[in-house]
């Protein structure tokens, strides 16, 4: 059933969007062409349609309250990819060539790490469920990052 709903809104922007707009002038670039779909879009959904007697908008807000609402921070974790990998000795590891560092008492751990796949501005690994930052390798910082090994007595 939403699929045949789908695919009524493309023929609808195909025969009353598409093609009055290839009969008449062409608009010169891509922002003109998107401008020209809102304006379209803004009068489709205030207008009311013969099917259900209600502009699309009103039947859409009717069923709002039911829509859950996600922060944006949360929102953008849901698209983050996610690989484990296995943090060294010096607190390092790496993702597509690239190396970041953590904390080093992680070193030996095998954590799950997620990332923006193609930017890599934020990296963070996972301990216990709880993202920490990563951040891009500073190989002169790094060497002179003070370790402290445990106590093996305790």
């Amino acid at each position: 059933m939403a699929k045949g709903k789908i695919e009524r809104l493309f023929r609808t922007v195909r025969d009353r969007f598409l093609t009055p707009l290839s009969c008449g002038t062409l608009p010169e670039d891509l922002d003109a062409l998107n401008r020209a779909f809102r304006s379209w879009t803004e009068t489709y959904h205030r207008t009311v349609h013969s099917a259900h007697r209600s502009t699309p908008l009103d039947r859409w807000l009717a069923g709002a309250s039911r829509l859950r609402t996600i922060a944006p921070d949360e929102l953008e974790r849901c698209f983050l990819f996610e690989v484990t990998r296995t943090i060294r000795k010096d607190g390092t590891f790496s993702i597509d060539g690239r190396r970041f560092e953590t904390d080093w008492t992680l070193s030996g751990r095998r954590l799950p790490v997620r990332f923006r796949p193609f930017d890599f501005t934020r990296v963070e690994v996972l301990v216990d469920g709880v993202p920490r930052a990563a951040v891009p390798l500073d190989p002169q910082a790094n060497v002179r990052r003070p370790r402290h090994r445990p106590n093996p007595e305790r």
